[in-house]
């Protein structure tokens, strides 16, 4: 009877939409202290106005506060475990095109931090085309998709090839930083793998 009261305050519903809710959702059941589903309702949706007049208004609040002192030491603990399993999760998946924009940055850094000078740098193409790959499921747009696809990694293609040129007549253990190294070797086996 208390945790439907309390589940009528927490969603804001009837009498009857509480009882036909306990009925529906296992947790509330569960809260309730059922440990196996019930296919009934525990109350008359009219018992639970009865109960509430009998309790007053006080004992009412007095029972909220009761529920919430019960866990109060767990709400002082620095450290609150927060499920969030059903949250949306703010991910995208990489693409093709996405990776190839980023083999070009990188080697546009690479190229910026060393001084390499890069036939094109391709700063306004890459995102143009990026945006142009998106459209893939679009129909209307999906030849003009598959073009910008086709291009991004030709030009992420060339732009590693110009690096390699660069890095075989230079030599580069003595200018570039180890990281570097390490991100393009990265990115170029992850690219032609």
């Amino acid at each position: 009877m208390i945790s439907l009261l309390l589940l009528k305050q927490l969603h804001d519903l009837s009498d009857d939409q509480v009882v036909e809710g306990w009925i529906e959702n296992p947790y509330w059941q569960l809260l309730s202290g059922e440990h196996e589903l019930q296919w009934s309702a525990p109350v008359a949706s009219s018992d639970l106005t009865h109960f509430l007049k009998r309790i007053v208004k006080k004992g009412a609040e007095s029972l909220l506060k009761l529920s919430v002192d019960l866990y109060h030491p767990k709400i002082k603990v620095e450290e609150v475990v927060v499920d969030t399993t059903v949250q949306e999760k703010n991910i995208t998946f990489p693409t093709d095109a996405k990776l190839t924009k980023k083999v070009i940055d990188t080697c546009r850094k690479i190229a910026n931090k060393e001084d390499i000078s890069l036939r094109q740098s391709y700063i306004r193409t890459a995102p143009d085309l990026l945006r142009q790959a998106s459209n893939r499921k679009s129909t209307r747009q999906k030849k003009k998709a598959v073009k910008a696809t086709r291009r991004i990694r030709t030009i992420g293609r060339a732009m590693l090839r110009d690096h390699y040129l660069y890095l075989s007549f230079k030599p580069i253990f003595a200018r570039i930083n180890s990281s570097i190294i390490t991100n393009l070797l990265i990115f170029v086996s992850s690219f032609f793998a």
